[in-house]
């Protein structure tokens, strides 16, 4: 499993190594195949482009994920905004390496096939997302 950080946001408790130490941890708890996984941190302009291109909404967003493999051998890239991360902190009043977490943890779970295209799955998909991300704090950010 290959794990590459581009672009982090500067922020002394969660460093490249970090994110990889979690990205690897929280993919071998949820079975997830990874070949290789590129986490790119951006601004909201490329990710509001990128999210218009592929599903059409000229909407923000914080995260978008593709998987350029298949579901045997994942070949995945993670595009987080980092406007979208330091704003979300704000509002949700979590410090901002817990939210890149959260972040991290919900495009993983679409990796690993969830959805959130409805309610049921939205509640399905944020209660995995407490989960993890209680583990992955006390695991990686304490």
């Amino acid at each position: 499993m290959k794990i590459q950080v581009h672009n982090s946001i500067h922020n002394r408790l969660l460093t490249k190594k970090k994110i990889k130490d979690l990205t690897r941890w929280l993919c071998n708890e949820i079975k997830l195949p990874i070949g290789t996984l590129d986490i790119i941190f951006t601004d909201d302009e490329y990710l509001c482009k990128l999210h218009e291109k592929f599903l059409g909404d000229k909407e923000y967003t914080d995260v978008m994920t593709f998987n350029l493999g298949n579901k045997e051998k994942i070949e995945g890239e993670i595009y987080i905004s980092s406007n979208r991360a330091r704003d979300n902190a704000l509002r949700y009043d979590v410090p901002l390496e817990t939210e890149i977490c959260r972040l991290i943890i919900h495009a993983c779970l679409h990796l690993a096939g969830y959805q959130d295209k409805d309610d049921l799955d939205k509640k399905h998909m944020k209660n995995k997302e407490d989960n993890f991300l209680s583990i992955l704090s006390n695991k990686f950010l304490n």
